[in-house]
């Protein structure tokens, strides 16, 4: 199964839960973002439009530098001492997105503009880390359910995350909720790089 090959593949399930990790904590920001922009920001929202574009300017960054990343790491360092090309782009991605959610929290305009450039940046690397990871640490009879387990992992967390932030804003307010994301991101991207087994393609 799946899930099976992740748990017993060295560092690769590891990466996935750092992009499942991010994927929820950037879902987390944005069930309240409204709510920032009128009570954190004063502004109308509209802005929502501005932050979008400049999200997705830094994704479009984020993307082009991806593949040198990868490229620059290589499989991984001699001895496995040292985390693979994956599990380092997958952590630093995490921790921008920790660190983009802690500045959408100032209540200042141009910090969550900032914020919202550096969570495109660092998103896509935890999801391109985890896919890359999956490509390369899976045999080819395996890698269609692998991948579905991967991909759901990933992308259906948004589904839970983004309404549940919703729902606690009457009760704990945009910041909390934020902050809280911002420790979950930041949380799986240090863990991931301090804790990393290191991560060996198929074969």
């Amino acid at each position: 199964m799946g899930a099976g090959h992740l748990r017993r593949k060295p560092g690769l399930g590891a990466i996935v839960l750092v992009a499942t990790a991010a994927m929820a904590a950037a879902a987390l920001g944005s069930g309240v973002l409204y709510a920032m922009i009128d009570e954190g920001l004063g502004r109308d929202p509209a802005f929502a439009g501005v932050l979008s574009s400049v999200q997705g300017g830094g994704a479009i960054l984020g993307g082009l530098l991806t593949g040198r990343l990868l490229a620059s790491r290589g499989d991984r360092r001699p001895g496995g001492t040292l985390p693979s090309g994956e599990t380092l782009l997958a952590a630093c991605g995490a921790v921008l997105v920790g660190a983009a959610l802690l500045m959408r929290a100032v209540p200042w305009s141009p910090a969550v503009i900032a914020g919202s450039l550096t969570l495109g940046l660092g998103l896509p690397w935890t999801v391109v880390a985890a896919f890359t990871a999956v490509q390369r640490g899976t045999p080819g009879p395996r890698l269609g359910r692998v991948s579905a387990t991967a991909t759901s992992l990933i992308f259906a967390t948004p589904a839970i995350a983004t309404p549940a932030a919703a729902g606690l804003l009457p009760v704990a307010g945009y910041r909390p909720i934020l902050l809280a994301a911002a420790v979950l991101a930041l949380g799986a991207g240090v863990l991931s790089f301090t804790r990393a087994a290191p991560f060996r393609p198929r074969g």
